[in-house]
Order: structure tokens, then sequence, then C-alpha cells
């Protein structure tokens, strides 16, 4: 719908991106810089819109929307701020000023055309006839003065506890300036718009109700004369609890609330103190406060692409899915411990695959072998892990496996998982979970640790729109399985959870050796300085205070996950061949060993070694045999599969462990990779041409041994027949 739109701006530039966005939506567009020359304007035309720069050529914005105000209460007016100001002054603007909409600089082109459409769009969020609506706050009588009980809602600072909030802005949003402490932007939905948080606000209002009735049936039911301290602990963490997420949802009012509930049933327990009277007025008042909330968003019914959001696509692996025919749309879970969302990206089999997979950022992929496109699937599984970025994508297969042969060549191409078809939704969705979670590198995961899920969700969200994989896990006991499963690359861990704290499961993660260097940010609403320097004790990297500020919570996580990574690379990977190194290598192994025992599975090892490299050196120069080193390792990277280890063992030898793979199977696979290395032509250091091969001895656990000392002494021995039944060839007996 076309409107008739003055914009009184002085600023050149700011009308050059503003003017084009109103007019691309068919709005007509006057620009005026005289507040005199535009109140006769506006008199004569009456525009649908007025909106209203800081400052004009001969008065100030504010001063000219309080003279159009003198006779004029109905032009539907807009502010350009150039500004975060005081509650009191947002106040007269919208109360007094009838203000319909106030923009904070710099104007995001994005979000400005929507907004301004939205001034004549019948809102789902909208005030009862009569009230004007300031974006994130409640609607307000249109006229009242500042405290009028004439007003639908209270607005903020008019309650009779000014001392306490009522809503702010949420400061999970990806695109909003950082609040002034102690102000009041107005603008929350507007610039929450980018980041679509306004659906989970009103996904959070409605579990009020039950959670403030949580902590008001433990106080009824405990004897007031004797509290069991327990009841009275978990009442607290459920204010804790309420208290953090309101706040971090942008409802100061409710989480200051909380707080003095949380406060109240503290001093109770650990100070003796009678505050049931408190105890019993915090519960009435934030029953009150929740309701209020509620009813801002009793009509408010979120759009798709909103709900879409609040489970971002960037928050989900995404798995490529080369099949002839569509595959049937998933119902996969969102969060929690039923695994990470996915999004299924399925192309038929083609040139287009490719493309496809350079385009998208993909976390795995499977193939679907067609009956006589046996070598296609293959071939395609080690292009796609020749591509830059996907040395290591977890790959699987469906098809039925006939013959060794073809369990060799799909796991000499990457197939960690093969699945037969028909083949139901659970088990295509244990698969697919499978491959993500055994990926190393790609993008980075975060596991959040907190009981409180519309908190994780609200954390989901914000990571999830920097591309991260985010898992949440509400049951902290089971964080040691969960870790093993998924293999984060950062953990966000609570303070405050039912049997336990956060801090016992920091001590208890770090008594692990595999996850003692693991990244640990503690998130919680405790401020004190006894609780900061207790999760530094506890063997926590980072501290956090709700409500979370988004910008704050990205810059520290992404500074502790790229400090991770390169501590990583420098200990663990050999930087000519990018394999583990000696010791790395001999960690993961203990590991993959203790696994099988429990477990009861297989493993096969084999020591590779280059043949007559010294020759190599000798007569092609020491830089042709780091070309050729460098070569083996990536060959050794791109082929088998994500979960199987590769290492450098020193020189120009080079070790292997094959998860639940017996020698028989991998010696093939591995005979695939020798053929390769036949046809590679290499240069010397003055351009003359050579080829190399390398023998290798292969073992098998438990049959060859039952520790690593003798299955690596086995394999060597092996080795060592290789060469001398003359090299270019991998024995597997004695």
């Amino acid at each position: 719908m076309s409107k008739n739109i003055f914009l009184l701006e002085t600023d050149d530039q700011l009308c050059s991106l503003i003017v084009p966005i109103l007019e691309g939506r068919g709005h007509t567009v006057k620009r005026e810089i005289s507040g005199h020359s535009a109140l006769e304007s506006v008199k004569e035309e009456n525009p649908d819109l007025v909106i209203v720069g800081e400052q004009l050529s001969d008065i100030d914005g504010v001063g000219w929307i309080i003279k159009i105000r003198q006779t004029d209460r109905t032009t539907k007016l807009a502010f350009l701020s150039q500004i975060w100001r005081d509650t009191e002054f947002y106040q007269q603007v919208t109360r007094e000023l009838k203000v319909s909409q106030i923009f904070h600089r710099p104007i995001k082109s994005a979000l400005f055309g929507p907004q301004i459409d939205a001034l004549w769009a019948d809102r789902r969020l909208g005030p009862p006839a009569g009230t004007a609506t300031i974006p994130g706050q409640v609607p307000v009588a249109v006229g009242a003065g500042v405290g009028d009980p004439s007003s639908a809602l209270p607005l903020p600072g008019t309650t009779s506890e000014p001392a306490v909030p009522a809503f702010s802005s949420i400061p999970l949003s990806a695109s909003m300036p950082m609040p002034i402490p102690g102000q009041t932007p107005v603008s929350s939905i507007s610039t929450l718009a980018d980041a679509t948080l306004l659906a989970f606000r009103q996904k959070f209002s409605k579990s009020l109700p039950s959670r403030i009735k949580q902590i008001g049936e433990i106080v009824d039911r405990v004897e007031r004369s004797s509290p069991d301290p327990k009841e009275m602990a978990e009442a607290r963490r459920l204010a804790h609890n309420l208290k953090g997420t309101s706040r971090s949802c942008g409802f100061d009012r409710l989480g200051a609330l909380a707080e003095l509930l949380e406060y109240s049933l503290r001093d109770m327990v650990e100070l003796q103190t009678d505050e049931w009277e408190k105890i019993d007025k915090g519960i009435q008042d934030a029953r009150k406060e929740s309701e209020r909330v509620r009813v801002q968003f009793m009509d408010y019914v979120p759009t798709a692409e909103e709900l879409q959001n609040l489970n971002p696509d960037s928050a989900k692996a995404r798995v490529l899915m080369v099949c002839q025919e569509a595959q049937p749309k998933l119902s996969l879970p969102t969060n929690g411990t039923g695994g990470i969302p996915l999004e299924i990206i399925s192309v038929p089999p083609g040139s287009d695959v490719l493309q496809k997979a350079v385009e998208k950022q993909l976390d795995a992929a499977m193939i679907e072998i067609m009956p006589g496109q046996r070598e296609y699937a293959f071939q395609l599984a080690r292009e796609l892990r020749s591509l830059p970025g996907y040395d290591n994508l977890p790959l699987g297969f469906v098809y039925d496996l006939d013959h060794d042969d073809d369990r060799s060549d799909a796991t000499h191409a990457g197939a960690s998982i093969f699945i037969e078809k028909p083949f139901s939704q659970e088990t295509l969705h244990e698969a697919l979970q499978h491959l993500i979670t055994i990926r190393e590198g790609g993008r980075s995961r975060v596991l959040i640790v907190d009981d409180d899920e519309d908190f994780t969700e609200l954390i989901c969200v914000a990571l999830g729109n920097e591309g991260m994989l985010v898992k949440a896990l509400h049951d902290p006991f089971k964080v040691i399985d969960v870790l093993e499963d998924y293999t984060p690359d950062l953990m966000l861990l609570d303070v405050m959870m039912p049997g336990i704290l956060g801090f016992d499961v920091c001590r208890k993660v770090r008594s692990s050796g595999r996850w003692q260097d693991l990244p640990i940010i503690f998130l919680t609403a405790q401020t004190d300085l006894n609780s900061r320097l207790s999760a530094f004790d506890a063997g926590g990297d980072d501290y956090l205070i709700k409500p979370v500020i988004n910008a704050e919570l990205l810059k520290r996580v992404k500074v502790r996950l790229d400090k991770a990574r390169m501590q990583r690379e420098r200990q663990d990977r050999d930087v000519l061949t990018g394999l583990l190194l000696r010791r790395a290598f001999s960690d993961s192994l203990s590991a993959l060993l203790s696994e099988s025992e429990r477990h009861n599975f297989n493993f096969s090892l084999s020591l590779l070694d280059i043949d007559h490299f010294k020759k190599v050196n000798d007569t092609y120069g020491h830089l042709a045999g780091d070309r050729v080193l460098a070569h083996v390792g990536k060959l050794l990277r791109k082929r088998f599969r994500v979960e199987d280890l590769r290492g450098r063992w020193g020189g120009e030898e080079f070790i292997l462990a094959f998860r639940h793979e017996k020698k028989e199977t991998m010696q093939r696979a591995l005979h695939r990779v020798l053929e390769e290395l036949r046809k590679v032509e290499f240069k010397g250091d003055r351009g003359e041409s050579f080829n190399v091969t390398f023998s290798a001895g292969m073992v098998n656990f438990p049959d060859d041994g039952t520790n690593t000392h003798d299955l690596i002494l086995s394999s060597d021995r092996r080795l060592y027949i290789a060469k001398k039944n003359g090299r270019d060839q991998i024995v597997i007996t004695d």
C-alpha cells in the first residue's frame, strides 16, 4: 500500500540510504530540511507519515515534534535518534508527543522498510484501540501523561516500584548496540527482527505461570517452623533460573523480582532468618508480573520465518544426500539429547553434486549407490574429500554390501556408515548423527550444560546464527557420556543445577585426561566474588554473568575457540604432513584400545615406511623429500574414514589405526592407496622425475596383541618382512 511520507533530515548520506528503501516499497517520499517549511507542508498536504531527524536546518527534531503536536495530534510521526536516551525521554516522546516509532542510527537497511510498513499493518502483537506501541515495550494510551493511570499498561518507571525496571532490550540481539546501563532502549522488537528473538520471548512468556507455580508449590508444602533445606534450595534454584532467563529475554522487572525472591530463599537457608513474608510477597509479585508479561504476547502468533529462525539453519549440521529420489522429510530434534538438528540437502547424482558441496558448508555426506554406479559413488566420495576443507568430511553409503571388496573400496573412499534400503527415519537419523559427531574440525561445536531449557534455546539461537553447531544438555549427570559422543570444541556450563553444582561438573570433566584442555565458560546469574573465584578454582577458563550480552558471549566464545584450535594444532599436528604427532597418536591409540576392550571390538594397526627414502633425499634433494612426505600425508588424510587414526611416527615412517575393521579388509583398502602413490610423478630439486612406493606391516587387535606395545612391535616386524621381500607391499602375517 503506497503512502505519502515526509522525510525531515539534513544528513544527505542518511537520506541516500532511506529514500531508495521507501521508494522501492512503493511509497512517495518528499524531503525537507527546514522545520518551519515542513510545518506548512504538513498542514497543506496531510502526509501519512513524517520521519523526523535529530536536527533540522532551523530547529532540532524534538522541538519540531513539539510544535506540530500543538496543532496536529493525528499525523503519524517517527523519530530518527542518533543516541540512546533515558527512559524519561522515551516516555515523553511516545506518550505525550505520540511518536509511533523511534529508530536508532545506524539504520539497518534490511529492517527499515519492513519496520515502516509495520506502522500501518494489522499488528499481531497490537495494542488496544486508542493506544500507541513502543516496539519492545507495552502499549500506552495515546495522549496520556507520564504515570497517567489511563494507560493500558504502565511503562518502565511508572510502577509503584521504580527501582525495579519493567522491560528493556533483549541483550541477545545480534544487531542491537549495547545499551547504556540504566537505560531502556525502546526499539527492542524492531532491532531484534534481525535476530528473530521476538518469537522466543512469546514462547518464554507462556512458560512463566508454570515456572512460578513450581516455586509456590515448594513453598506451600514445606513446614514453616522447620523448612527442609533441600526443598528451599530447589526453590532458590528455580528462582535463580527465572532471574537469569527473564533478564536475558529483556524482562528486567520480572528478573529483578525473581532476584529478590532468590535472596529471600537464600537467607532463609543460609542465615536461618524468617523471610516468609518476603517470600510470599515475592511469589505474589512475580506471579502478577509474569501475567503482565504474558498478556503482551497473548495474541501474538509467530510467523513461520520467526519460528524457523528460532532454530536457524546455520545452527544445523548440513548433510548432503546424493540420491535418485527425494528423501522423506525427517522429523528430527532441534536440541537436547535427541541429537544435533540437521539440514538435509538432497541432490541427484550428476555434475551438480560437487558444486553444491562447494556452495554449502557441509558437515557430512551420504551417497546412494545405484545399480551399475558403484565406481561412480566411490569416485564421487573421493572427489568430495579432495575439495578444500573437506579432508575429514564424514561419509556414508546407502546400499547392500555384497562383497568384501565393496567394503574395502568403500572404506578406502572414506565410508564410515553403511545402511541398507529400505530404511526407517530412525535408522537414517542415527546414521547421520553418527557422521556428524565423528568429524574433527569443520564448524565449531559448542555444548551448553544448563537445566533451564528456555535459556539454552536462547543461547543456541545466538550461537547458531554465527554458524556454530550447538548441543544442549539439561541433565548434568550425563555430561561425560555426551562429551564422548559429541566431542565439543567448547562447553558453556551453568552453576546452579538440580543435584549438583556446575563447579563439581567442571571438576569431573577436568579429571578426565581427554578433557583437561577443553575450554569451559561458566554462565550464571550469580555475581558475587566467591562464585567467580570458585569458577576458576574448579578449572573454568572464563565466566559470564546472566543476562548475557550477545556481543560479549560471541566474542568470548570465538576467542576461546581460536586459542584452543591453535594450541591443539601446535601440540598435536605435524606441520609438514598434517598428521598426528607421535605423542598425540599414542594418546588416541590408547583411547581406541580402551574402547575396544570395553565393547569387545577389534581394530587394525599398520606401520608403513616410504621405500628408499634416503635415496630420494640424496638423489633428488631434501626439498623433494619433503614434497614426498607432504603428499603421502595429504593422501592418507583424504583416504579412509574420519574416525581412523593417522600419524607421522618419525622420519619417513607413518602409522595408521582403523577402528572396528580387521586387517584383511584394511589391507585391500591400504593397497588402493599404494596403487595411487605409485602413479604420482614427483619432481626433484633439479626438475627430474621420479616415483615412490611404500611398505607396510599390519596387525589386528586382539589377535596379534592386546596392548599398544605388542601391537606396534608386531606391526614393525611385518614391515621389516615386507622390506625384506622386495618392498612395495603390505604384509599381514608373520
